[in-house]
């Protein structure tokens, strides 16, 4: 698909995005004394909220030798993104009774009302831990600055004081800080090798409550390449065709996760192998319930492009475990980028992509 395809691709999504949010009903009139839903706050019904953040895909002309090189030019670069510059995601991570949610939004005046003339079921079931995941998109730009949300679980299809209620999820700022998520290996007089169940380390991120990790691979029938660069755009969660290999909340204060390791709230959790290639990618939430963290700066997957190659940014870091060296030499003659100690060329687990050690 070539990039002014893409744009067109994404400029009609962005429009059908638009024109479905104003299908639905949408409560005018709220008392500013409904500031909360009944309900009961809950500890396992957590709310985050993000905004709808671009991923540049870049096109090269390839020239040789053939693939990634520094003699290669860039054709363009195109932004593409999940919805619109102007949509508020966000996610409620349960594991409570609820079998569906209503979304509260607060307005000006600060009275709540319920978002949607429907009700959220669960976008993901993890049936080893019994959570849930709910998700839900705000397209409208007239919405209150900043938009202030908060879930209310349904027992049994209806809403009682023990109805779980999330925490208040608000987003005063979509600036991000870019997580840098690596690889633990070995070290000298041991083997430097990537152990099957592999450790994770990252920076701590100011004013972090604490990360939520997601491991996971992509399904085979996801041939899509669009879905494959809008899958690395900056969320806690990637929903789509992926296969999730491990989940977990890890409280602030911890910097590296073996996968396995306790202290944390686990979603799911697969065995991982040796000669597979994973994903890995980290945000950090705060206090307010908004994503101000994610691992951004991670690596680049590899992907096709009629006179050349494209580079697409996984929003992850890929694991490749392997009683091996960790990878292989350095790509050639590829530019470093900033913060990165070098760049190789990797393929694994059938995907090529740059790996970028930092």
């Amino acid at each position: 698909m070539t990039p002014s395809s893409i744009r067109r691709l994404t400029a009609s999504l962005a429009a059908a995005a638009l024109l479905a949010s104003g299908c639905a009903k949408k409560v005018t009139s709220v008392s500013e004394s409904f500031t909360s839903p009944e309900g009961t706050p809950s500890a396992n019904s957590q709310m985050v909220v993000f905004a709808d953040y671009p991923v540049a895909r870049t096109y090269y002309a390839d020239f040789s030798p053939p693939g990634p090189s520094g003699t290669d030019q860039v054709d363009s670069v195109v932004l593409m993104r999940k919805s619109s510059p102007t949509t508020m995601h966000g996610m409620i991570f349960d594991g409570t009774d609820a079998g569906a949610f209503q979304v509260f939004r607060q307005e000006q005046g600060g009275g709540m009302r319920v978002l949607f003339d429907y009700v959220l079921t669960p976008s993901q079931r993890w049936l080893d831990s019994h959570w849930e995941l709910y998700s839900f998109s705000d397209d409208d730009p007239l919405r209150p600055s900043p938009p202030t949300y908060r879930g209310r679980g349904l027992l049994a299809g209806a809403a009682t004081e023990r109805s779980p209620l999330t925490n208040m999820a608000s987003s005063s700022d979509t600036a991000l800080i870019d997580v840098r998520l690596r690889v633990l290996h070995g070290a000298p007089p041991f083997e430097p090798y990537t152990d099957s169940l592999f450790t994770l380390a990252w920076d701590p991120v100011p004013g972090a409550v604490g990360y939520y990790l997601h491991v996971f691979q992509f399904r085979n029938d996801l041939r899509d390449d669009n879905e494959r660069t809008i899958a690395g755009a900056p969320a806690p969660f990637y929903e789509g065709k992926s296969k999730d290999i491990y989940a977990a909340f890890i409280p602030a204060g911890v910097t590296q996760h073996k996968i396995g390791d306790p202290g944390v709230t686990l979603f799911t959790r697969r065995a991982t192998f040796y000669g597979q290639a994973y994903n890995a990618r980290l945000s950090a939430v705060d206090a307010s319930g908004r994503m101000i963290g994610f691992s951004r700066t991670g690596d680049e997957r590899i992907g096709p492009y009629d006179t050349g190659y494209t580079l697409q940014p996984l929003g992850a870091v890929v694991v490749a475990p392997s009683r091996a060296a960790p990878l292989g030499g350095p790509a050639r003659a590829l530019p470093t980028p900033l913060g990165a100690r070098s760049v190789q060329l990797v393929e694994a687990g059938g995907t090529r992509f740059l790996h970028y050690e930092r």
